[in-house]
């Protein structure tokens, strides 16, 4: 899924689903700093703290999501752009017929 932020992250069951995948994934800024010799450290910690974030998540939204649903994740968060100020844009992918059990997981997953 892309659009605007050009990156979404699904948070499906125990694996993040990206393109590329996240544990293949060196990204433009990572590959712009080590050939220009730079450092970067400040987007290096949001990268890092992404990640983190995304892994945490994961955990939280455990069994959340269903064989017609996918918990969504996009812009900072998907971008490794994450700050501390940075909030959480989500929602949730329904690939089928929606039922009333829908927004009691949304409901659910605001909790978190």
């Amino acid at each position: 899924m892309t659009g605007e932020a050009g990156l979404a992250v699904m948070l499906k069951g125990t694996r993040t689903m990206e393109h590329p995948p996240e544990d293949d994934l060196e990204s433009a800024v990572t590959l712009l700093e080590r050939e220009l010799g730079a450092d970067w450290p400040h987007l290096q910690a949001c990268r890092e703290r992404a990640v983190a974030k995304r892994a945490e998540l994961k955990e939280a939204l455990a069994g959340k999501d269903s064989d017609d649903t996918s918990i969504v994740v996009f812009v900072s968060l998907a971008r490794d752009g994450f700050t501390r100020a940075s909030d959480i844009y989500w929602t949730l992918l329904v690939d089928g017929f929606v039922d009333t059990q829908h927004a009691n997981v949304v409901r659910e997953i605001r909790q978190i």
